[in-house]
């Protein structure tokens, strides 16, 4: 990321999020696509914990479902940040 993007980010989009959303953003930049129970490990919470935090990411147009995998024979979405 270049100088400029990262100031437009840090001053800009980072501060209109929750703590937890940044978390949540953070982790798919340092990890790319990931389940939200591979999040909800990561930051030692229960998924539903974290849940709301991804639908709020997802309408504020910051993440989107990339793919659909099952684990347990339950669908989980595997979501990565919008570019």
């Amino acid at each position: 990321m270049n100088k400029n993007s990262l100031e437009v980010w840090e001053n800009n989009v980072f501060p209109s999020l929750t703590k937890r959303q940044q978390s949540i953003i953070n982790l798919l930049q340092e990890n790319g696509p990931m389940t939200m129970y591979e999040c909800a490990i990561k930051l030692k919470r229960f998924p539903n914990q974290i849940s709301g935090r991804f639908s709020e990411l997802e309408k504020k147009g910051k993440i989107e479902v990339v793919e659909k995998v099952y684990h347990e024979g339950r669908p989980n979405n595997v979501y990565n940040l919008i570019k």
